[in-house]
């Protein structure tokens, strides 16, 4: 077996172990995500959430905001990531 057929490998291995990596944290987030909004969906329908009192509603958007932003930005990111890997995988001559 060749030297460089061996890195190829060893290259394709490791970026697969980081595919998998941002693989988890991809589904991990879009879960976190569709537990909130599950959560504040039975919250309203349960009336928990007076939607008619400003402080609730504040406070509602603010913990969303809060929470859909960073969430959002690790989804963007480990898509990209994701996307760019790949990529590197298909130039790899394995």
């Amino acid at each position: 077996m060749q030297m460089s057929n061996i890195t190829e490998n060893v290259k394709k291995n490791l970026l697969d172990l980081q595919y998998a990596r941002y693989l988890q944290a991809y589904h991990t987030s879009i879960i976190v995500l569709f537990t909130y909004v599950i959560g504040i969906t039975i919250a309203a329908f349960a009336k928990q959430i007076d939607f008619t009192d400003s402080t609730h509603t504040i406070f509602l958007v603010f913990t969303s905001g809060v929470l859909f932003g960073p969430i959002g930005a690790i989804i963007r990111s480990t898509r990209n990531h994701l996307h760019n890997i790949q990529k590197e995988i298909k130039k790899l001559r394995v």
